[in-house]
């Protein structure tokens, strides 16, 4: 597999390259060469996938033309805290989206949490990559697959029905852009990221994560379980826990699930 331009990718070399034209999803590749000992820092990437699924068990359409990619952490830290990871690597495609797109392309990216990174043009979001983020314990330690999907090329099949798919390539002056030129930006950009999580945890990436948000202060149900949860979309904790403002004042916390706005906001990010 290569690009456009028949290049491979140049990384740092904390990350090991596996490169294939098809598997039947990436994250089912890293699970194997996790076995095989893959270190931490293997990222798979893949032409096409034949199963691709995102979260809650929802098929992600594969075509050729977009990026699949998983990447193999073995963090330090136990589960519970190694989730944070999802808003680590979202906010890190956040950060390479935006230094791809060329001035004047009118368009941001806009970290959703908890795993979603839109693609903010003219004042409306679509969804332009999804993470999902998988983690187990084995004899050497919490292991973490980081799976993320981009459309940079081509349009996908159905998204969460609240966005519509942005695609990368069509933002004025993007045209030229590949999937492998993302995987050369999101390497380096989450090797920074990650660092800064390594010392401080999410708390030292909070701000930042909050200036590329979407939907702050707008009215968000949050899907999670039985009973959803409706409020005012305040920020995050410093343990990437969502804050949820209540019409009698109080903040609900919730650790998971999916946030729908019932009329998306006009306007994202920063």
């Amino acid at each position: 597999m290569t690009d456009g331009q028949g290049r491979v990718p140049d990384l740092p070399p904390a990350f090991n390259l596996v490169l294939r034209d098809e598997v039947d999803s990436t994250n089912i590749l890293a699970r194997q060469l996790i076995a095989e000992g893959a270190p931490d820092g293997t990222l798979v990437v893949a032409a096409r996938q034949t199963t691709g699924r995102g979260r809650q068990g929802r098929v992600w359409q594969s075509p050729a033309g977009n990026l699949y990619m998983s990447l193999v952490l073995r963090p330090q830290s136990p589960p519970g805290h190694a989730a944070q990871l999802s808003l680590v690597v979202g906010l890190a495609m956040a950060d390479a989206i935006a230094a791809l797109l060329p001035q004047g392309s009118g368009a941001v990216p806009a970290v959703k949490w908890p795993n979603d990174v839109l693609l903010v043009r003219d004042g409306v979001a679509g969804k332009l990559a999804g993470i999902l983020l998988e983690s187990a314990e084995d004899q050497s330690g919490t292991h973490v697959i980081a799976g993320i999907g981009a459309n940079v090329r081509v349009h996908p099949g159905p998204t969460d029905g609240v966005f519509p798919p942005a695609v990368l390539a069509e933002c004025p002056g993007a045209h030229h852009l590949y999937p492998l030129d993302v995987v050369e930006a999101f390497a380096p950009a989450f090797a920074a990221r990650r660092a800064v999580w390594a010392r401080k945890g999410l708390g030292g990436l909070k701000a930042d994560w909050l200036a590329r948000a979407y939907g702050l202060g707008q009215m968000a149900t949050v899907r999670y379980g039985a009973t959803p949860v409706t409020g005012r979309l305040d920020g995050i904790d410093d343990d990437g826990t969502l804050l949820l403002a209540q019409e009698d004042g109080t903040i609900r916390r919730l650790a998971a699930g999916e946030v729908v706005f019932a009329k998306p906001p006009v306007t994202g990010g920063a």
